[in-house]
């Protein structure tokens, strides 16, 4: 062979090389910093504090049809941590996230702008079976109006969007972002945008234990939901559903704010609205806004109910403001041009107090009464509710007849002690 001819040979062999090099050095270094393997369903095991941090901060492993799952306990404690899923050109988390009844400890998320939570934006997805501990902080500085609104945060996840499924998580995070809007225990912010599929969003069997401090919009479970009002008759609203949720952790904000949820907002349709149903709130709600007139929208499940559905749900939590609209159940009840709004067969035993003369009440705080059904709720304390609920004494609150109505609904079983949601009893 001619030395020509050799030296061409061997540049092909060359750039062979080169180039297996450059298509499978991507795939090494990610088996070399993934020590969990997969398993037999498909899905990407996190074993170690090292995989999960991969998981954090590598967007390439966020897209569609992901799929992980936790096979240990993960302490993060030290560790830098960036949220999963940003809206930074739509790198959402669009996969699945499998918990597997295991904890991610020394969660320290912290942020002036931006998704803030474990998880940060994500859609079309799923997360499961998962407990959180730690913190999530926003560092934004104090500001006015619409500046509040740059970013929304979340123990579990920072915003949702359409076609999520969220379901038996725990956060133990404490949620601090006083100078935000959209905070919550679970999520912060949830957008349901109206598509051709009419896949919806859903926060089911969710336990918020941590404490949550926001400025406005803020939940023990959700700050605020919302969904878009479709312009095309023919694609259908998504509805969101938050149910089977309970929050444990104390609740401050300025205003509008839930023990559940800080505020439900629906399309003006009044169809496929938003669901809150069989919830408990067992924290304590303050509403740190002051003066007469000003408008705490503050309740023990709902800060303020827009075009939406509370249904079978409870507060033994003290609700506490210095402002008018304090509910019991709902703060604030609205609708536009008479679309439905409803809530119906639920309970409140907590406290409610507010040093302002005006809309309040054990049950509804305030409401506008077009389009409202009010039904089947019950109190045994707070002030005198004047949308139809039933005032029943403490001595008689272990009494099945006096809530009649209310077991009607099989949400509910009665104890010596009174009604609870079958839930969680």
């Amino acid at each position: 062979m001619s030395r020509k001819k050799m030296t061409k040979k061997m540049m092909g062999f060359l750039a062979a090389a080169l180039l297996a090099a450059a298509v499978f050095a991507p795939v090494k270094a990610m088996a070399a910093g993934w020590s969990g393997g997969t398993d037999e369903d498909g899905y990407r095991l996190i074993a170690t504090k090292d995989d999960m941090l991969t998981l954090m901060k590598d967007s390439s492993l966020w897209g569609k049809d992901a799929k992980y799952r936790l096979s240990a306990d993960i302490d993060l404690k030290g560790a830098k941590q960036n949220p999963i899923g940003n809206n930074s050109k739509g790198k959402h988390f669009q996969g699945t996230f499998d918990g597997n009844g295991h904890t991610v400890k020394g969660v320290n998320i912290e942020g002036s702008e931006g998704y803030l939570g474990l998880f940060g934006y994500v859609e079309r997805a799923t997360i499961k079976d998962l407990t959180i501990e730690g913190s999530v902080t926003s560092t934004a500085k104090a500001a006015t109006g619409s500046d509040k609104a740059k970013t929304s945060v979340g123990g579990l996840v920072g915003a949702c969007l359409t076609s999520v499924d969220i379901e038996n998580c725990v956060n133990k995070c404490a949620v601090t972002a006083e100078n935000v809007k959209y905070v919550g225990g679970i999520v912060g912010y949830v957008y349901a945008v109206s598509s051709k599929e009419g896949l919806e969003v859903t926060i089911k069997g969710c336990v918020n234990e941590g404490k949550i401090k926001g400025f406005q919009e803020t939940g023990g479970i959700a700050g605020y939901t919302v969904t878009a009002n479709p312009k095309d008759s023919s694609i259908k609203n998504i509805p969101i559903v938050i149910t089977e949720c309970r929050n444990k952790g104390d609740v401050t904000a300025d205003s509008y704010v839930g023990g559940i949820i800080g505020y439900a907002k629906d399309n003006l349709s009044g169809k496929d609205q938003t669901e809150i149903s069989q919830c408990l709130n067992e924290g304590k709600v303050t509403a740190m806004v002051t003066g007469e007139k000003a408008n705490a929208n503050i309740g023990g499940v709902a800060g303020v109910l827009w075009i939406s559905k509370v249904t079978d749900c409870m507060n033994t939590g003290a609700v506490t403001s210095s402002a008018m609209r304090t509910g019991g159940i709902v703060g604030f009840g609205y609708t536009k041009d008479e679309a439905e709004y409803s809530v119906c067969t639920s309970y409140n035993s907590g406290k409610v107090e507010s040093t302002a003369k005006a809309r309040k009440g054990a049950v509804i705080g305030s409401a506008v009464k077009e389009g409202l059904t009010a039904e089947n709720n019950y109190y045994s304390q707070g002030p005198e509710d004047k949308f139809g609920a039933v005032s029943v004494a403490s001595a008689d609150v272990g009494k099945k007849d006096k809530f009649k109505e209310l077991y009607q609904s099989s949400a509910w079983t009665d104890t010596a002690k009174g009604p609870v949601l079958k839930v969680f009893k």
